[in-house]
C-alpha cells in the first residue's frame, strides 16, 4: 500500500532518526490558528511560538504496530495505546501525605476517595512502566540511527538550525512594556564543531554548547533526503498476495496471511451489511463481473465471495447477504451505471 505524504520544509533531529530506522515520514505540524489567519498552512516547527521561545511541538506519539513488527517485537498493541500515562511518583507522594492527614482527622469519606486516587495513579504508572519496557526493546536500532544522524551533523554533511535566545534585556522594543512576553531570539545555523552527543536532548531537540542553548533544532528535509534517500532499516519481508479497493492482503512466514485496511478506515472490526465488507465486495467483484472473470455458476461465485470475506476480514457472512451484494452489482451492470459501484469505495 502507498500513502500520500507531504514532507515538511524542516524536521526535528529525532524525526530524521525515525526516518532512518523505520522509514517514518515526518508530518507537517499544522498551526491551525495561524493557518486560518494567514490563509496558508503554517508549520509549528517555526511558527510564532517557536520564534518567541523555541517551543518544540509534539511530533512523537510512540511506535506503530508495523514498526514493532519490523523489529520482531510482539506487543499487545491495544494495551500499548492505552498505556500513555506517565511517572506519577510525585503525585502519589503528595496524595499519600494528604491521606495521612485525613486519617488523623478521621474523615472516612475523604480517606476512601484519596485511596482510590492513589490506586488509580499507581495502576497508570505501572502501565506506563510496562509501555516503556516495550519501547526499550527498540533502543539498539534507534540508537544506531541516531549515531548515523549525529555523524552527519558533526561532520558537516547535515547542517542544522536552532532557536537561540537573545541576551537578557535585548527584547524587541514593541514588547518593552509586556512582562509576559519572553525575550526574543532567532534561528541560527549550528556549526558542526558545536555538536556534542552528550549535550543533545533528542526528545526535546535541544543542544547545549557552553552558555548557548539552541532549541527546536531542525534540519532541511531536502538535505535529509539528499543524504539519506532511503531508510537504513531492514524492511518487513512480506509478499503481497492480493490487493482490493480499500484492503490489501499480505503474507509472511511469521504472521501468515493478514488483511491490512487502507489509511482512513475507521478502527475496530469491519462492519457487516452496509459497512466496509459490502463496499469492498461490490468494488472488487463488480469489476470481475464486468470483465467476465467469475465462475459461470452462481453458487461458485457466491462461494468465492464467502471465501474472500473470510480471508480478508475474518468474518463469516450469510449466503443471503452475498446474494444481496451481488444483486446490487447486477442492477448496476444492467442499467449500465458502473460508476454507482465505484462511488461506494471503501
Amino acid at each position: 500500500m502507498f500513502k500520500y505524504a507531504e514532507w515538511p520544509e524542516t524536521c526535528y533531529i529525532q524525526e530524521v532518526a525515525y526516518w532512518l530506522c523505520f522509514g517514518r515520514i515526518p508530518e507537517v505540524l499544522i498551526n491551525v490558528e495561524e493557518s486560518i489567519d494567514e490563509h496558508r498552512d503554517v508549520d509549528r516547527r517555526k511558527d510564532s511560538d517557536a520564534r518567541f521561545n523555541g517551543a518544540v511541538w509534539d511530533f512523537d506519539s510512540g511506535y506503530t504496530e508495523l514498526e514493532f513488527r519490523s523489529l520482531g517485537i510482539e506487543v499487545d498493541y491495544e494495551r500499548y495505546l492505552e498505556a500513555a500515562g506517565g511517572d506519577y511518583t510525585d503525585h502519589v507522594g503528595r496524595w499519600e501525605q494528604l491521606l495521612a492527614e485525613r486519617i488523623s482527622d478521621d474523615d472516612q469519606d475523604e480517606v476512601r476517595y484519596i485511596q482510590g486516587q492513589i490506586a488509580d495513579l499507581k495502576r497508570e504508572a505501572a502501565e506506563w512502566q510496562w509501555r516503556r519496557s516495550i519501547e526499550d526493546q527498540t533502543s539498539t536500532v534507534v540508537d544506531n540511527a541516531r549515531a548515523c544522524v549525529f555523524q552527519a551533523l558533526s561532520s558537516g554533511q547535515l547542517t542544522a538550525i536552532g532557536w537561540r535566545q537573545y541576551e537578557e534585556g535585548s527584547r524587541n522594543e514593541i514588547h518593552d512594556d509586556k512582562d509576559d512576553v519572553p525575550d526574543e531570539g532567532e534561528f541560527v545555523t549550528i556549526e558542526k564543531s558545536k555538536w556534542s552527543l552528550r549535550n543533545f536532548n533528542w526528545e526535546e531537540s535541544t543542544l547545549k554548547h557552553g552558555r548557548d542553548i539552541m532549541k527546536a533544532v531542525q534540519v532541511s528535509t531536502g538535505d535529509v533526503l539528499r543524504l539519506f534517500p532511503e531508510p537504513i532499516c531492514k524492511p518487513v519481508l512480506v509478499e503481497m498476495v492480493k490487493i482490493f479497493p480499500g484492503v490489501a492482503l499480505f503474507a509472511n512466514e511469521n504472521t501468515g496471511e493478514k488483511a491490512i485496511r487502507a489509511e482512513g478506515r475507521s478502527p475496530g472490526r469491519p462492519l457487516k451489511g452496509d459497512g466496509a465488507i459490502k463496499s469492498v465486495v461490490q468494488n472488487y467483484f463488480g469489476e470481475k463481473i464486468r470483465k467476465g472473470d467469475v465462475p459461470a455458476k452462481r453458487e461458485a461465485l457466491i462461494q468465492e465471495v464467502a471465501d474472500f470475506v473470510k480471508t480478508a476480514f475474518h468474518e463469516d457472512i450469510k449466503r443471503t447477504t452475498i446474494q444481496r451484494y451481488l444483486m446490487y452489482i447486477d442492477d448496476a451492470t444492467t442499467s449500465k451505471k458502473p460508476k454507482n459501484i465505484a462511488q461506494n469505495s471503501a
